[in-house]
């Protein structure tokens, strides 16, 4: 059975991997309106929805360094709740890959989280018992 902390350090790996992605599908919609700009009238038929896929694609990202963060800190509710946020909106904004590695990032906290839980319980009835 793997440790917490190299769970953790196999989820921060993943969500590493993840992050170019999510960084690549967030400079798409500029790119996009840059090259339309050029043509007459096409670019404001699709603005608007380009620019609320922007700001999701930057929600999702904002998620991902967040639940980094709070990896990096050992902070594994927080993580799993942010990475899960992230995967979802990842599998939209991330080409899906990315959001299927964040939710596989997600599942590790998961893991770790329950591991932690069972290793409290046995000190905790092992202190009954002994006390």
């Amino acid at each position: 059975m793997l440790r917490v902390s190299q769970v953790l350090k196999l989820a921060e790996g993943l969500v590493r991997r993840a992050t170019p992605l999510y960084v690549a599908n967030a400079l798409l919609p500029p790119f996009v309106i840059f090259i339309l700009s050029r043509a007459d009238g096409l670019v404001y038929a699709v603005l608007i929805p380009l620019v609320a896929y922007e700001i999701v694609c930057l929600l999702s990202l904002a998620l991902l360094f967040a639940g980094r963060s709070a990896l990096t800190e050992y902070s594994i509710g927080s993580a799993c709740r942010l990475l899960l946020a992230a995967g979802a909106l990842g599998v939209f904004t991330a080409f899906v890959v990315g959001g299927l590695l964040v939710l596989e990032a997600q599942r590790s906290v998961v893991r770790a989280l329950s591991a932690r839980e069972r290793v409290k319980r046995r000190v905790l009835r092992s202190e009954r018992h002994d006390g």
